[in-house]
């Protein structure tokens, strides 16, 4: 198949799945509940990067408590700075477990969502790139690892 269509196809996607996240997520009450899966799979993917330090696992498990998002959200209690905080969180994560040939594409990401967040974008397209982007970054640290162990013929753990 032509990479250019293949590309066109996978923005088309994004770009649906975005867009549908975003719409749930401003609705008043918001649907959280497709939110708080992904959320939640932020966390395991994060969890998973580091799978024999229980320290990072347990910081990360309480710094993303998904029970108080789900509240603080159900609430409309979480706002911009709550917003800021997990985005700087994950992403402060990420750049510690990332080699660091990836911190620039991280560090842009960070910048962009932040810029998202000074021009006022809605709540619901912040959330919904940030949720795009930080699983993208995640699985490129999970494939770096992977082809490291390979490259070392080591298990993954």
């Amino acid at each position: 198949m032509n990479p250019d269509f293949e590309n066109q196809i996978r923005y088309n996607f994004e770009k649906a799945f975005i867009d549908t996240l975003a719409k749930n997520i401003n609705k008043d009450p918001p649907d959280i509940k497709w939110l708080s899966e992904l959320f939640a799979e932020i966390r395991t993917k994060l969890m998973n990067l580091t799978p024999n330090n229980k320290k990072i696992q347990e910081e990360i498990c309480n710094r993303l408590d998904l029970e108080l998002l789900q509240q603080m959200l159900l609430n409309s209690a979480f706002d911009m700075n709550d917003l800021k905080q997990l985005i700087d969180y994950v992403f402060y994560i990420t750049l510690q477990l990332c080699a660091p040939v990836r911190d620039r594409d991280i560090q842009d990401t960070q910048k962009n969502l932040q810029q998202m967040i000074a021009e006022n974008k809605s709540f619901g397209e912040i959330v919904s790139t940030f949720v795009v982007h930080a699983n993208k970054i995640i699985d490129v640290i999970h494939e770096d690892i992977r082809i490291f162990h390979q490259a070392n013929q080591t298990p993954e753990a």
